[in-house]
């Protein structure tokens, strides 16, 4: 561990340096004179768009980050569990792909709820058919439904906003990625201490994904946010 964490402080300085060498300018003179107004914390668009990701990534990253011991859980062996890893991270890899790719063919509103609902179905199969198999296949529809929330949420923050803002919107997005990282996988984790199984976590992720899917029935379209009152850019 302690020459992993060597390797990539190595390699963070070693880009930093490079990076300085190279005198690279990302914001010419002329685009910060017309640099676009910011997107305060209280857009409400923004506001809603956090708590989906919030939702999806908290149920996503509970699988992600203890499928193995979730699939032994529901009885499978050492070498499903090892393997449903595996699938489960690929599920979302891909996922995350088209999640981009459906946000620029559909309506986000109907891609983030989608996803939740993709995702609470997953919950419900766990939950109703608790076999090894059933539980491959319903934790990587978890998975997979933060996938898709993933890369649809990269692709809609440049449909209302302007491009040269991504980079600030996409790191103030990733703070509900962060706090999704600590929130559900240590519940999941206190739950399975206090009741000797993922059951009761499921069901928190459950009704997370169904918090989500009514949260992003309300995210606007490109169209009526650059139109409507609550746009903050020019």
């Amino acid at each position: 561990m302690l020459f992993r964490s060597a390797v990539l402080l190595a390699a963070g300085v070693t880009g930093a340096w490079l990076f300085h060498r190279a005198g690279v300018t990302l914001v010419s003179a002329a685009a910060k004179a017309n640099a676009p107004l910011p997107v305060p914390s209280s857009d409400p668009v923004f506001i809603r768009l956090f708590a989906v990701f919030f939702f999806a990534a908290s149920a996503g990253l509970m699988v992600l980050g203890q499928a193995a011991a979730m699939l032994h859980a529901y009885g499978s062996g050492a070498a499903m569990a090892a393997a449903a890893t595996t699938f489960i991270t690929g599920s979302i890899a891909a996922t995350r792909l088209g999640g981009g790719w459906l946000v620029d063919r559909w309506p986000m509103h109907r891609v983030a709820a989608g996803a939740n609902l993709w995702a609470l179905s997953g919950a419900v199969l766990v939950t109703v058919l608790a076999t090894p198999w059933s539980a491959l296949v319903g934790l990587a529809m978890i998975g997979m439904g933060y996938g898709v929330m993933s890369g649809a949420s990269a692709g809609y923050l440049p449909q209302l906003w302007a491009r040269d803002l991504f980079a600030a919107l996409a790191a103030r997005l990733y703070v509900a990625w962060c706090a999704a990282a600590v929130v559900l996988p240590v519940l999941a984790g206190w739950l399975f201490d206090l009741t000797g199984g993922y059951q009761a976590a499921v069901l928190v992720a459950a009704a997370g994904n169904l918090a989500g899917a009514w949260f992003a029935r309300r995210l606007p379209s490109p169209e009526k946010k650059r139109g409507g009152a609550e746009s903050t850019t020019p």
